[in-house]
């Protein structure tokens, strides 16, 4: 008789457990993933080495960018150059967000630090003066978009991938303005 018993028990006990599972495991509608569940880790898509070591050093750049901007829109003399700073900071706040986006895409931690020949061409034109200083920001800031606009054009023809190759599309425009108003600047 006991085993008659247990048999029941046992088979009452997975009678009901599909019905137990099935309470337990409701999955969301729109990941099916058990509800309550973390989703799946979001996918990371591998980029080359050149790739990487573009968006660092364009990481870097923006940082000296902005930091030169800031330094001419402090000290200079002339209401031009500091509209011009006054945009350049403006337009690289966007710009450093998107590259912030782009890069946590493509799973790449970029540096909040300049490179130590930018920190040493900043010291150089911090420690300058007046119409000097005016001069050596707006000769800086040609020879930079003149060198980003040249790596962002490599950049663009070697990537093979899209999102680099659209991110550096969606901001040559405002590259290239840059440029055009800091030639005009120059009297």
């Amino acid at each position: 008789m006991p085993r008659i018993f247990t048999a029941t028990v046992a088979a009452l006990l997975l009678a009901a457990s599909p019905g137990v599972l099935m309470a337990q495991t409701i999955l969301d509608e729109t990941t099916g993933v058990p509800a309550g569940a973390p989703g799946p880790a979001p996918t990371v898509a591998p980029i080359t080495r050149m790739d990487h070591q573009f968006l660092v050093r364009d990481a870097q750049g923006a940082t000296y960018e902005l930091a030169i901007a800031a330094l001419a829109q402090q000290r200079t003399s002339r209401e031009d150059v500091r509209a011009y700073a006054s945009r350049l900071i403006a337009d690289h706040a966007t710009y450093n967000q998107a590259l912030q986006e782009l890069a946590r895409a493509k799973g790449v931690e970029l540096p909040t630090e300049m490179t130590a020949d930018d920190r040493v061409r900043l010291n150089s034109i911090n420690s300058q003066s007046g119409g000097t200083a005016d001069r050596s920001f707006i000769e800086e800031a040609m020879r930079i978009n003149a060198e980003d606009g040249q790596e962002a054009a490599e950049e663009a023809a070697r990537t093979a991938d899209p999102d680099i190759r659209a991110f550096l599309r969606k901001f040559e425009a405002v590259d290239a303005e840059h440029g055009r108003l800091a030639l005009s600047l120059r009297r």
